[in-house]
């Protein structure tokens, strides 16, 4: 309820650096995976699942109440009557883009809901698994940023398609080879060139 009406507002605040502007607002988002994967595998051990997410729960109401409070109003209210523009949603190329949005979105979930149980498939240690998803979102809040910038200077849509297939080759070529021959090697390379790449879509 917080995270998505900031990205909507955020970027209207900015033009010429506005890649660099939203890597830095999205790479919090990679610290919060950074710094509580390894909380809330700690806090599952010694308070259990039910304080756990009481703990959570009020912790998210304490950081996102002054967020949801102080946050800039949209400009766009102010140039028009409405936000839905009936001729743009009608074009092909919005629809195709809304599309592939909607297929990306899919897709970027996966490997960061399943990345911890993976880990223990191929025989890493539960821990090992949050801490792999610790890992993999530090490197994706770096990548962010980066990715950011690179697309002020390349184009956004070229950096994000470039990214986006890019994290889905790693899909394809290191997480399916560590399927099959269970390769630890494969894996760890995947949670590191997952998380620079997947950045671009964020």
């Amino acid at each position: 309820m917080v995270y998505f009406p900031i990205l909507s507002v955020a970027p209207e605040y900015f033009d010429r650096h506005r890649g660099a502007a939203m890597g830095f607002i999205l790479s919090g988002a990679s610290i919060g995976g950074l710094v509580l994967s390894p909380l809330i595998r700690t806090l599952l051990g010694v308070i259990g699942v039910r304080w756990t997410l009481r703990a959570m729960a009020l912790a998210n109401l304490v950081i996102t109440l002054p967020v949801a409070i102080s946050a800039p109003p949209s400009r766009s209210m102010t140039r028009r009557s409405t936000l839905v523009n009936i001729r743009l949603a009608k074009k092909p190329v919005f629809i195709l883009q809304s599309l592939a949005a909607l297929l990306q979105a899919s897709g970027n979930s996966v490997p960061m809901t399943f990345l911890p149980e993976f880990s223990t498939v191929i025989g890493f240690s539960v821990s090992f698994g949050a801490a792999l998803l610790a890992v993999n979102n530090g490197i994706n809040a770096v990548s962010r940023v980066l990715m950011g910038v690179t697309a002020d200077r390349l184009g956004r849509q070229n950096t994000l398609v470039l990214g986006v297939a890019g994290s889905a080759a790693s899909v394809w070529c290191l997480w399916l080879a560590a399927a099959v021959n269970g390769g630890k090697a494969a894996w760890l390379t995947f949670v590191v060139v997952y998380g620079i790449l997947a950045g671009s879509y964020n």
